[in-house]
């Protein structure tokens, strides 16, 4: 009977002390990543600021995921187009274009399946002297209250950042190429 008593109020005294670590722990996350790519950033805001291209630059794609579904809704591109990606290996995410200044700036919401509100994502064009673009691709949200969500959010960037750094990758071969190509037939 001690045995069992003892265990219990360990016990006890072991999720009382999870909980109040989640509790303290901060409610959001921000993952940042950065590349430099040898283009204009015309050419790289026309990827990121059309969602139909997304698939080709991002790792939400059939590489990662063969089944993949992906369905758009609204514009073509630009604020309010929306896509859709269902797979078995990446869940079910949305992605909805909320804001852009041509050239320099695409903000999105993206939603998580299993996530309560959306994430908000950013990717900023700044133009430098030698002819590069410095992408700065942004993802930032919260759990709220939830303390099992705070105990994981010191993960997120270990989880969401190699994401991040594959499609700035994929996306300076993309603009590169392109950029090359205009270039050439200019």
């Amino acid at each position: 009977m001690k045995i069992l008593r003892w265990t219990t109020t360990t016990l006890g005294v072991v999720v009382v002390l999870i909980f109040l670590t989640g509790l303290a722990l901060p409610a959001t996350f921000r993952v940042e990543r950065s590349a430099t790519i040898a283009a204009p950033p015309e050419v790289i805001f026309a990827q990121v600021a059309d969602l139909g291209r997304w698939p080709t630059w991002t790792v939400w794609s059939r590489a990662r995921d063969p089944g993949v579904e992906i369905t758009h809704h609204g514009p073509d591109s630009g604020v309010g187009s929306e896509a859709r990606w269902q797979g078995e290996r990446i869940g079910s995410r949305t992605v909805i274009i909320t804001a852009l200044q041509n050239h320099r700036r695409v903000a999105y919401d993206l939603h998580v399946q299993g996530f309560d509100g959306p994430a908000k994502g950013t990717i900023v064009l700044a133009k430098g002297a030698d002819g590069t673009t410095q992408v700065t691709w942004t993802q930032e949200g919260g759990v709220g209250w939830n303390v099992l969500g705070r105990l994981l959010l010191p993960l997120m960037d270990g989880a969401m950042g190699p994401d991040l750094e594959s499609g700035l990758a994929r996306l300076r071969e993309l603009s590169e190429g392109s950029a090359q190509g205009t270039e050439e037939g200019g």
